[in-house]
């Protein structure tokens, strides 16, 4: 180590000229002992004092909730970021994952009928002073049209007993539209199931299972009336019912689920060409006497399963989102013993979906869907025909 004095600018000099100077061989882990150059310092170079940009950790991604029916509304939902100590702001927004442009800046979205058809997904953007912008994407839906009319209101079926199929739509106040008939006569079907946009198109859509144990596709045209007719296979004996939940397994494609003659439930997965080959999802423990699909009822974004037992209490069996139900919990204290039931959607507009049941009295009752999972005080909406078998 050198003292500073006043040698400095000599030792400066000296040090230039033993650039020119030949030195010895170096031994090894030795320094030439007539060396007049003081050891060179090594200067760390030390960061500027400030604020450095940081990943905000995505502690739980957004949900789409609400369901994806024209004229309805999905929010963006769930999402959680991780940033100790900053104030996070989020924005919103809405993209066509065909073309993957943003339509959209809001938390909620409206799904008017240029949505119909339309795969989308939402992403959330959470920033702060401090923090990088870090996106996280949800889960991509399709938007699909519930009603064979081009009015866009919710609706439920309702087949008589000569087999004649008419659909009633909800009025703006939540109360019965006008019913009409257009997609003919099915006295040959033995389960019927109104399935949303089955094919991808947009329109809403029927499917009906028959005695002889072929499914088969009836695609709406969305002006009340059906299009050519689709078999999607045959081998369908054993089932004793089947519903239509939309996506359960998060793919983005409708699937089926059957239910055969020991009560087991299976899930039969749609994909490009039709159905892939059926999964367990519950042991048939307890058949309930009817079960059926309302789509999200518990507002989680994921559809589900509801079961209505021989003494009227209904059953939800919660979606998880990738093929699979929760055990069942008790939808509520509602207790009705019904003929026949029907998910319309949210028929009430309040942004929650709700089932239609029809009583061994003929009366047509709404029961409304409270978002939770549970049911509300039931609404009576009138009498129905004498000749109404069964609701859908």
């Amino acid at each position: 180590m050198h003292k500073r004095g006043g040698q400095h600018r000599l030792a400066g000099i000296v040090c230039v000229l033993c650039l020119f100077v030949p030195q010895p061989a170096l031994e090894a882990g030795k320094l030439p002992s007539h060396s007049a150059c003081p050891p060179t310092a090594v200067v760390t170079a030390v960061p500027a004092v400030g604020l450095v940009p940081r990943d905000i950790e995505i502690v739980s991604p957004p949900l789409i909730a609400g369901e994806p029916v024209v004229g309805g509304e999905l929010s963006l939902e769930g999402f959680e970021f991780s940033a100790p100590g900053s104030v996070l702001t989020y924005d919103y927004s809405w993209r066509d994952t065909l073309d993957g442009h943003p339509d959209g800046y809001h938390r909620v979205l409206s799904l008017t009928p240029d949505w119909r058809g339309v795969t989308l997904t939402g992403n959330v953007e959470a920033s702060a002073d401090d923090y990088e912008t870090t996106p996280a994407p949800a889960r991509p839906v399709r938007v699909y049209s519930r009603t064979f009319s081009p009015d866009n209101r919710s609706e439920f079926f309702a087949r008589t007993l000569d087999g004649s199929l008419w659909f009633i739509p909800s009025s703006p106040a939540g109360r019965l539209g006008m019913a009409s008939t257009g997609a003919g006569k099915w006295p040959k079907a033995s389960e019927m199931d109104s399935a949303g946009d089955f094919d991808g198109d947009g329109r809403h859509d029927i499917l009906t299972l028959h005695r002889n144990g072929v499914l088969l596709l009836h695609p709406g045209d969305g002006l009340g009336g059906t299009k050519p007719l689709r078999v999607l296979g045959p081998g369908w004996t054993g089932v004793r019912d089947f519903l239509l939940p939309g996506d359960f397994d998060g793919d983005s494609r409708p699937d089926v689920i059957t239910r055969d003659d020991s009560g087991a439930l299976w899930l039969h997965r749609g994909h490009a060409s039709g159905l892939r080959p059926r999964t367990l999802i519950l042991h048939g423990i307890r058949p309930p006497a009817r079960v059926f699909s309302p789509g999200d009822f518990d507002g989680d974004g994921r559809a589900d399963i509801m079961s209505l037992d021989a003494v009227g209490r209904f059953w939800l069996l919660a979606g998880t989102g990738s093929g699979q139900a929760e055990d069942p919990v008790q939808a509520g204290g509602v207790r009705f013993r019904v003929m026949s039931v029907a998910t319309p959607g949210d028929f009430n507009a309040d942004r929650s979906p709700d089932l239609i049941v029809l009583t061994a009295a003929g009366m047509l009752l709404l029961l409304p869907g409270t978002g939770d999972g549970t049911i509300g005080l039931p609404v009576p909406l009138g009498l129905a025909g004498r000749d109404v078998a069964e609701l859908f």
